[in-house]
């Protein structure tokens, strides 16, 4: 696969915990530097096309780098990327979007690289779809009513 991350994660990721509770170091802005990995960044007006169309509530409840993911995708842009997340609330906002195709559940990218461990609950297929449904169920209060 090739990788992105919005300009907010690259900034944010510090580190990741093994099995065993191990911290170890991330350095994204090496992986980048090196071309292993691609950098996005959502202008302010991506922002804002998203935010005005959810409530304030909504929107404070999405971490900002999956806000600014899921801006990038809205702009269209992007349109051949996936976004990749366990995030409820995120998941949920694809929902409410309408960008819900463009979501993919963590499991569902390991399995053709020959990943078979099983993972936590969060990141397979049944629960994405859970946390879409959720959001087309949500949608009516997570959008904001246009006057």
């Amino acid at each position: 696969y090739r990788i992105s991350v919005t300009e907010t994660i690259l900034n944010e990721v510090q580190f990741y915990e093994d099995d065993t509770g191990e911290k170890h170091e991330i350095d994204l802005r090496a992986s980048a530097q090196k071309g292993a990995i691609d950098v996005l960044g959502a202008s302010a007006e991506e922002f804002e096309a998203v935010q005005s169309k959810i409530t304030l509530e909504f929107a404070k409840s999405v971490d900002p780098g999956e806000m600014e993911a899921i801006a990038v995708l809205a702009s269209g842009r992007c349109e051949e990327h996936r976004f990749c997340t366990a995030d409820a609330v995120a998941i949920k906002l694809l929902a409410v979007l309408n960008l819900g195709a463009y979501g993919v559940p963590v499991k569902k990218l390991l399995e053709p690289i020959g990943y078979r461990k099983e993972v936590p609950r969060q990141y397979g297929e049944k629960y994405f779809n859970a946390k879409l449904a959720e959001g087309l169920i949500e949608k009516k209060i997570a959008l904001r009513n246009k006057p």
